[in-house]
């Protein structure tokens, strides 16, 4: 019976310093910074922009406007300029199994679907992850996926469109 009492008094005691500093004052608990939308950020050089989802049917309608999409929260890889040659092809179209370039860097469009990002002037090939693979359905005349270029000093507009569940 002494021993529980014993460690009774000891967990207390760890208890309260844990609560209370040496001070006697309450530590107040950690609560995370409130971070502004990725929409409000500001961005000396690199992209800003959205992420878009669209599903359903998008083709035009009298009366109807189309649909813009609905902002995501995605996995954004930004690689060195990829040619569909320099690829693993995924389940099906737009999708890539394995990117054989080098992946500069990797962020996450807020709720809204926002993104800024700061970068180095270059070019580089945007994909979002989408069920475990890279997806884009943007290319250039030279088979370069979804090019986009960053240039000194500047913000590049990015508005990235997730249209695989989408029919045109």
């Amino acid at each position: 019976m002494r021993s529980l009492i014993r460690c009774l008094s000891v967990s207390s005691l760890i208890f309260c310093l844990f609560i209370f500093n040496v001070d006697g004052q309450k530590r107040k608990k950690h609560r995370p910074k409130t971070i502004k939308s990725q929409c409000e950020l500001a961005v000396t050089q690199g992209l800003k922009g959205q992420i878009l989802f669209l599903e359903g049917n998008q083709m035009p309608s009298p009366g109807q406007a189309p649909s813009l999409g609905k902002g995501v929260s995605r996995e954004v890889g930004i690689f060195e300029v990829t040619r569909m040659d320099q690829t693993v092809a995924g389940h099906s179209s737009g999708f890539y199994k394995k990117l054989k370039t080098k992946l500069i860097k990797t962020v996450w469009s807020d709720s809204k679907g926002c993104l800024a990002v700061e970068l180095p002037a270059g070019k580089y090939s945007i994909l979002v992850k989408e069920n475990g693979e890279w997806y884009a359905n943007l290319f250039d005349g030279e088979g370069a996926i979804f090019p986009i270029e960053v240039k000194d000093g500047e913000v590049t507009p990015l508005e990235f469109r997730i249209t695989y569940k989408a029919a045109f």
